[in-house]
């Protein structure tokens, strides 16, 4: 919706007939509090005599309404249905009107509204009696409830609002915008979504709850009525979200959904769908289009693609002169619509079978259909499709084929052609040739005739011979067959040369090969009389020679001559036997048999394994082997080497053959010469030992035992470690950390307070170095302490005039206005000097020194005029001296 044309908004005053009208007051309550355009009726007139009154007071309002962009929509919708109903067989129709409520649309809702008296004549007087109800919502429902967007006037919070059906045409004049809690002119959303309005109020009406925001008993709709759904609006559909039940939100989906729009109940009657449209291309409806509204065409054509779908009509509202007659053509095409599929051929019907539906002669629109139109296809090759005549709404009777119709015609030699009866639409059953009949002779030797199966319309494959039609002549001759492919029998044919006729009868004969040119083998032969007919089968067989006269090799004859000779010392030599033609098998030495004897203590006979050939490797017995015993506790028992066959020379023992029983007491060792230990002696007494306490020093030996010296003393170690105890076994003294919290000194002059914590001295508090002064920089030495070095130079005074004048000393004393303002002047002059040259910088010092030494003086006399204390002057006079010391320090620097 583009909103280019901002209304003033005008009060509504009521008027004199709606205060004596309850019915209306209640509706204007709810839904009319923007309007101020009236019915013309009051409380005492019936409907019936009001209704040529409205007529005449409409069409008077009418030129005033089309002329003022500032009037209020008006959809006045049928009085006239109230007044000209029929009671007999009315057909139930539920109008919803989803209106576009922007500002662009206020003279185009004003015609409409003013056109209500000659669409209720529409209605009251059409072709069927029809029991109508209207509802109306706007194309801005899908906006959330919650939203803030309230348009002037609304009875609550939020927009969705859609007005119960209705059949009080004063209701429903009054109400066709004004439902919608609209002003015109002033309110509606920039995106128009005709579709999903459209659908959230048929969905809320399915449910029985599509009052908004005003209760009401007519909130549902009617299941046994026709939906008629008519959209007004100037700018194009721009639904984005999908069609309930629907993969998306294109054309086809939202046409499927209005052509059954109750997913509960699927197959429902499809709802009829109009517009009062304003294209932005022409069409045929529409031959002006609109050129002011949303850029994109395509939005424009989803409105008339979905209406041209479903088969309703689409007007113009573009010109608001010719809008009174779209808006007519409108409604006949509803009524049209409802009225078709009564059974019933009313005016401007030409046939009605009681259906809606295509394809039966009488359309869904209740006209003839043409006569391209199949009304019943053929229901077999016998018969033939009906058309309708374009005459009538009824299908012509069924025909069918004429008995000379060829229905099936024959397949192939076995088959025969079937006719139509004339009776019915199926072809007879298809019949074929008997079994008994040829349908192909023979063409020759390796050809046979075919005959049909009877089953079949087929004459079977042609078949060829794949039997012998030529026997061979001799033994190089061949027997020619059929090829299964040709019907003639082969050429005569030989042999090749390389094919055998007569094989070899036995190793001494030849086997003999066709010639090629003869149809006979040649004459047999044998192999010369050199040619070996049997090789030598083993080391106990000869070979045999053909004799050249037989075919036969001589007998076969062994040998009895050694065939083995022995290997080893474990093997023995093996002769034929003049029966078998291999060597006996080899035999060996029995396991056990002594085959080299032992060389020495050391040495081991060796013997065969009967399994080898050759005695095994000499082999010593192995090294650690006993091979001479001990003969007392300094002798050494001699073992085998391992690699020498005789036993190592006897060996005596020099290491310690009686331990030490004490520390008096001395190991004796063997002398390496007699097989015994010498005797057991003591230590002399005084002689220094180790009693095994390392905790005594100076151990001597008393009788054969050590006694302890001096014990060994254990002192604390530092400030945080109590004496200690020795350990006998090391000799080391224990370090026992102090208790904890036990004070003691680090060492660390920055620190105090510090006290012992598991053995570690541990810093307590830093030291605090603050000297009060703010030019001094305060810091500590670890070895000497604190240290307060004073600004130097320029700093310090900057420091000085930063601090300002000491105020401790002269709290609650009035210092006289003098003393701070010579202050601040020098200040200032030295704050000059920082950003003048040399010379000048000088002289700006100078005279900052002069104005210090002169604030002190000022001091100083008030001081002697009882002015301030002496303390206080002190600090001040000190400050100022301070300053104008640094200050000559630095004017007398080099």
């Amino acid at each position: 919706m583009a909103p280019h044309m901002r209304l003033a908004r005008r009060a509504w005053t009521p008027h004199p007939i709606m205060r004596r009208c309850e019915p209306w007051r209640a509706f204007a309550s709810r839904c009319a509090p923007l309007f101020r355009w009236h019915p013309p009726c009051s409380c005492g007139e019936s409907l019936a005599g009001a209704r040529g009154a409205s007529r005449q007071q409409e069409g008077r309002k009418m030129k005033s309404i089309t002329r003022s962009t500032g009037a209020r929509v008006v959809a006045a919708l049928s009085l006239a249905l109230l007044l000209g109903v029929r009671e007999a067989r009315a057909v139930k129709v539920d109008f919803l009107w989803v209106i576009d409520n922007s500002p662009s649309m206020t003279d185009k809702q004003a015609v409409l509204s003013m056109a209500a008296t000659n669409i209720a004549d529409e209605l009251a007087h059409a072709t069927c009696p029809i029991d109508w109800r209207m509802a109306v919502t706007y194309t801005d429902l899908y906006v959330p409830a919650s939203s803030n967007d309230v348009c002037s006037g609304a009875p609550g919070p939020g927009r969705r609002v859609l007005c119960p059906f209705t059949k009080d045409i004063d209701v429903f004049r009054n109400g066709t915008a004004q439902c919608a809690y609209v002003k015109a002119g002033d309110c509606g959303s920039n995106t128009e979504r005709g579709f999903s309005s459209a659908a959230i109020a048929i969905n809320d009406l399915l449910g029985g709850t599509g009052c908004q925001p005003v209760p009401s008993t007519d909130c549902a709709l009617r299941p046994d009525a026709r939906l008629v759904t008519v959209f007004f609006t100037d700018t194009g559909e721009q639904t984005t979200s999908s069609a309930p039940g629907e993969p998306d939100d294109s054309v086809a989906s939202w046409a499927r959904y209005f052509g059954d729009y109750d997913l509960l109940t699927p197959g429902t009657q499809p709802s009829q769908v109009h517009g009062l449209l304003c294209p932005l291309r022409p069409t045929p409806a529409n031959p002006s289009p609109c050129g002011d509204k949303l850029a994109d065409p395509t939005l424009f054509d989803r409105y008339s693609e979905v209406i041209a779908q479903l088969g309703g009509t689409e007007g113009s509202i573009n010109d608001q002169a010719t809008l009174p007659d779209s808006i007519k053509s409108i409604v006949d095409a509803a009524i049209l619509g409802a009225c078709c599929g009564d059974g019933v051929v009313e005016p401007g019907e030409q046939c009605d079978d009681g259906n809606l539906v295509d394809g039966d002669c009488c359309s869904s629109s209740c006209q003839f259909e043409p006569s391209t139109t199949t009304c019943r296809p053929a229901a077999g090759p016998c018969d033939v499709a009906e058309f309708c005549t374009g005459t009538s709404g009824t299908c012509p009777a069924d025909s069918f084929k004429p008995d000379t119709f060829e229905c099936r015609g024959a397949t192939g030699s076995c088959d025969v052609a079937e006719l139509c009866t004339g009776t019915s639409a199926t072809c007879p059953t298809d019949a074929f040739q008997p079994a008994t009949a040829e349908c192909r002779p023979a063409a020759g030797a390796c050809d046979a005739a075919e005959f049909c199966t009877g089953t079949s319309g087929l004459c079977p494959a042609d078949a060829k011979s794949t039997a012998v039609c030529r026997a061979a002549a001799g033994g190089c001759d061949v027997a020619e067959s059929c090829d299964g492919v040709s019907n003639d029998c082969p050429a005569d044919g030989l042999k090749a040369s390389t094919v055998k006729c007569r094989a070899s009868a036995g190793p001494c004969d030849q086997s003999e090969f066709c010639t090629g040119t003869s149809a006979t083998c040649p004459a047999d032969t044998f192999k010369p009389a050199t040619t070996k007919c049997r090789a030598a089968a083993g080391a106990c067989d000869v070979a045999e020679f053909c004799t050249g006269t037989e075919a036969a090799c001589p007998a076969d004859v062994k040998s009895t001559a050694i065939c083995r000779a022995a290997a080893g010392d474990c093997d023995v030599a093996e002769s034929c036997d003049g029966v078998s033609n291999d060597c006996p098998a080899d035999v060996l030495e029995p396991a056990g048999t002594e085959c080299r004897p032992a060389a020495g203590d050391c040495d081991v006979p060796e013997v065969c394994t009967g399994a080898s050939t050759t005695c095994p490797s000499d082999a010593m017995k192995p090294a650690g082997t006993e091979c001479r015993a001990a003969a007392g506790e300094c002798d050494l028992a001699e073992s085998c080497s391992g690699t020498s066959p005789t036993c190592p020379a006897d060996q005596k023992r020099t290491d310690e053959c009686r331990p030490s029983t004490g520390a008096c007491d001395a190991a004796e060792r063997c002398d390496g010469a007699s097989d015994t230990c010498p005797a057991d002696a003591l230590t002399a007494d005084g002689a220094a030992c180790d009693d095994g306490n390392l905790c005594t020093q100076g151990d001597t030996c008393q009788a054969g035992q050590c006694q302890g010296g001096t014990p060994v003393t254990c002192s604390a170690s530092d400030q945080c470690h109590d004496a200690g105890v020795c350990n006998p076994a090391t000799g080391l003294c224990s370090n026992p950390p102090t208790q904890d919290g036990t004070p003691c000194d680090d060492g660390n002059a920055c620190s105090e307070h510090e006290s012992c914590r598991q053995g570690r001295c541990i810093g307590g508090t830093a030291v605090s170095c603050s000297d009060g002064d703010a030019c001094t920089v305060d810091t500590c030495n670890p070895t000497t302490g604190c240290v307060h070095r004073h600004f130097e130079g320029m700093a310090a005074l900057d420091c000085f005039c930063g601090t300002g004048i000491p105020q401790a000393s002269c709290t609650n004393e009035r210092v006289p206005a003098c003393v701070p303002k010579h202050f601040m002047r020098a200040c200032r002059l030295i704050s000059r000097a920082h950003e003048a040259k040399p010379k000048k910088a000088h002289r700006l010092m100078l005279r900052a020194q002069t104005v210090f030494t002169k604030g002190s003086r000022l001091a100083q006399r008030a001081n002697r005029r009882g002015r301030i204390s002496t303390t206080c002057t002190a600090s001040i006079t000190g400050s100022f001296d301070d300053a104008a010391g640094r200050l000559e320090e630095i004017l007398t620097a080099p």
